[in-house]
């Protein structure tokens, strides 16, 4: 059985996921692609803190505002 998406910033410190959905736009849309965060990407939350979340994408790390994070969807892995 598939397990049900949550919001990025709704996973625990030290989580992998899978990314599902992105519902930012264009502009954000290509930023997160261009680090790494797109649908199907695998990422792992870092750090979350008061300004955002601290993701581990691929080799990089990508720290995204708060909203930006609550806009992406992701099924844990």
């Amino acid at each position: 059985h598939r397990r049900s998406t949550v919001r990025l910033t709704d996973l625990p410190v030290g989580t992998a996921a899978e990314v599902i959905s992105v519902a930012a736009a264009n502009r954000t849309a290509e930023f997160l692609a261009a680090e790494g965060v797109a649908v199907g990407a695998q990422v792992t939350v870092a750090a979350v803190g008061g300004s955002g979340v601290l993701l581990q994408a691929g080799d990089s790390d990508v720290h995204l505002a708060g909203e930006i994070a609550a806009a992406i969807h992701v099924r844990g892995i």
